[in-house]
């Protein structure tokens, strides 16, 4: 457990070599130990240290080991993360369709779960989404029911997470005019997070 701390603190701070030195020997050893669990998160967190890196077809890899686990193990909050995490990279990639599965999917774990930061993520994810698509009046919704959300907890999307978001969401921007904008962007907003989870799993992310 020291060992898989120590490099979450490596990739945190951006050494991604001796990061990934580390989760390999955590993931070894919690085999060794028969730690499932502790498996499937140092699994995930190597993803994280690849996705990182943009090596995605890696990331891809290692996140489908751990959901693996995760999935064998009925660990709810595991497969909620790192089928988040595998929407970021989908996102990156450019599949939006799939990144829309994913974002859909982790929404209603996270639901289920209370997570509400996530929850907002989640959301601000299909924002991202939509936008791409060029569903731009539902991306402006689905941002304002995130930011909502977001301030009502006092939460915060991730800087890693919002760095992939935001090109998209600036583009939506560019797109309608600012009163269209202001209009969506507060009816998104106005909703309850039950309203807005409804509103993210169901509809369309293509125009």
């Amino acid at each position: 457990m020291t060992l898989n701390a120590f490099g979450i603190l490596k990739f945190s701070q951006g050494d991604y070599a001796q990061a990934q030195k580390l989760l390999e020997e955590v993931v070894a050893l919690f085999r060794e130990v028969g730690d499932q669990s502790g498996a499937a998160s140092s699994l995930g967190n190597l993803g994280e240290v690849a996705r990182l890196q943009g090596e995605y077809e890696r990331a891809v890899e290692l996140y489908g080991e751990s959901l693996a686990l995760f999935r064998e193990l009925r660990h709810s909050d595991g497969l909620a993360h790192y089928t988040f995490t595998l929407a970021s990279v989908a996102l990156q990639q450019g599949t939006y369709e799939q990144a829309g599965q994913y974002l859909r999917d982790a929404l209603g774990l996270f639901r289920d779960l209370e997570e509400k930061n996530y929850v907002a993520a989640c959301l601000a994810g299909l924002a991202a989404v939509a936008g791409a698509l060029g569903n731009v009046m539902r991306a402006a919704r689905l941002w304002g029911a995130s930011e909502g959300l977001i301030g009502g907890i006092g939460g915060i999307i991730l800087p890693s997470d919002s760095a992939v978001y935001q090109p998209h969401l600036d583009a939506v921007r560019t797109q309608l005019d600012e009163a269209t904008f202001e209009a969506a962007w507060s009816a998104g907003r106005a909703m309850t997070i039950e309203e807005a989870v409804e509103y993210g799993l169901s509809g369309t992310d293509v125009r």
